[in-house]
């Protein structure tokens, strides 16, 4: 099972343009004008990301979990990522989540 440190994927999210808040959990803001807002979050406590919640954390950010490890890794460049979200973001609802 793959995992990469927290503080690996934090500064991935933030290098990839979402913007970190620190709240009762550290969020992760990234919005993409006319488009959709992503929100994932991580617990302060959390030292490692495991693929169950990199799974949830992939499906928040409108990507596959082999797309998030590649954003977290970084092949997979910032544009690259708003591309696929606003192809896949039709009307502003992440099809990955829901409702």
């Amino acid at each position: 099972m793959a995992t990469r440190r927290a503080k690996v994927v934090a500064d991935a999210l933030v290098r990839k343009g979402m913007v970190r808040e620190d709240s009762h959990h550290v969020m992760f803001v990234k919005t993409l004008e006319g488009v959709a807002t992503l929100v994932t979050r991580m617990s302060h406590e959390s030292h490692e990301i495991d693929e169950n919640l990199a799974a949830r954390m992939a499906k928040q950010c409108c990507l596959f979990l082999r797309e998030f490890w590649r954003l977290v890794d970084c092949p997979l460049r910032r544009e690259e990522w708003d591309d696929l979200v606003r192809q896949r973001c039709v009307g502003g609802r992440n099809p990955f989540i829901g409702r």
